[in-house]
């Protein structure tokens, strides 16, 4: 052993801490031990620095689920996993987020039956969301689970939630197929409970189809009363998840500067209340159109070249190179339309 410096504790208390010289030597020590014991320890471990960092768990949570998982505390395992998982996507670690969260459904098969269905969903949701973002088309085998583990446990509204964020890869490479999940989704919100939960699926729906189908005077007509269902219902994040959607609605209509306000209402909700990290956010990519799009409609080509330039050095900086063409296209179009119309605002 050796001296491997001194670390301070959440509490302030400063203690020395040591190394093996060599790896082997650890390794030796480790595999000596009965595996009941090497367990028990690990638990201990995992509980000590538990309580060491409460304040701080995201910071250990790769060493808690390692800890909890050699214990065979298989609940506090997974929990550890998705924190580590959640605070790797809020740095744009996606490959590690990835397999964190496929680590996170290969323990599932561990956890009482009365806790699989909520885990197992709600990881399958975040990873889903993680190949979205990352373009990877993964995203449409892990929402296809999704569906059947939703379907399996009775849970209607993730399996229609599931559909329609589903619709979206789709569409990357089959319009027929997005309809048919869209179309598909909303005969099963007859079966919602919740009528805000059956607004929310009519109103995701009826975008959808306008996405891929282009304008529609009755589909637009019926996302505003669903939207207005929504509003009436006074949940502020179910509703700005919403008016993104709406936006989009709204810009499709010509209603360019309404499209604008409504998006930048929903980013603004949802970044006040804690509940989206821009990167693992659909909202907040669905804006990264509709923003520009708006503001180049109504004339303000010079704050959409600000917004696309914002948005093209947040990527640049995570290394995110296929958004960032993306964006270089946006702006690409932005400078074309205002040098056919005028320079003068940009």
């Amino acid at each position: 052993m050796r001296p491997a410096g001194c670390q301070h504790l959440p509490d302030g208390t400063l203690f020395q801490r040591f190394e093996f010289v060599h790896a082997l030597y650890r390794e030796v020590f480790y595999r000596r031990q009965a595996e009941a014991r090497r367990a028990k320890l690990h638990q201990r471990i995992g509980e000590h620095l538990e309580a060491l960092c409460s304040e701080r768990l995201g910071e250990v949570a790769p060493e808690l689920a390692h800890h909890f998982e050699e214990g065979s505390d298989w609940p506090r395992a997974m929990k550890y996993l998705r924190l580590a998982a959640e605070t790797a996507g809020r740095r744009y670690a996606l490959p590690e987020t990835t397999a964190l969260l496929r680590h996170a459904l290969d323990l599932l098969g561990n956890l009482p039956e009365a806790e699989r269905a909520v885990n197992e969903t709600e990881v399958l949701a975040k990873l889903a969301t993680v190949y979205i973002v990352s373009f990877d088309g993964r995203a449409i085998d892990t929402y296809e689970a999704l569906v059947q583990r939703a379907a399996h446990y009775g849970l209607i509204d993730v399996e229609v939630r599931a559909l329609l964020d589903m619709a979206y890869p789709l569409s990357w490479n089959s319009s027929e197929r997005c309809l048919g999940v869209v179309e598909r989704a909303l005969r099963l919100s007859a079966r919602q409970e919740d009528p805000l939960m059956q607004a929310t699926t009519r109103a995701s729906c009826f975008v959808r189809r306008l996405w891929v189908c282009g304008w529609d005077l009755r589909d637009a007509e019926e996302c505003r009363k669903a939207l207005a269902e929504i509003r009436a219902a006074g949940d502020p994040i179910v509703l700005a998840r919403h008016l993104v959607d709406y936006g989009f609605v709204q810009w499709v209509s010509s209603e360019y500067r309404e499209a604008h306000r409504s998006t930048v209402e929903s980013l603004a909700i949802l970044s006040r209340k804690g509940e989206e990290h821009p990167y693992l956010s659909l909202a907040y990519w669905y804006s990264q159109f509709i923003v520009p799009w708006s503001l180049l409609f109504v004339g303000e080509w010079g704050e959409a070249l600000r917004e696309i330039k914002a948005r093209i050095t947040m990527v640049d900086k995570n290394g995110d190179q296929f958004r960032a063409q993306t964006l270089r296209l946006y702006q690409a179009w932005v400078l074309r339309y205002g040098l056919c119309w005028g320079p003068g605002d940009l």
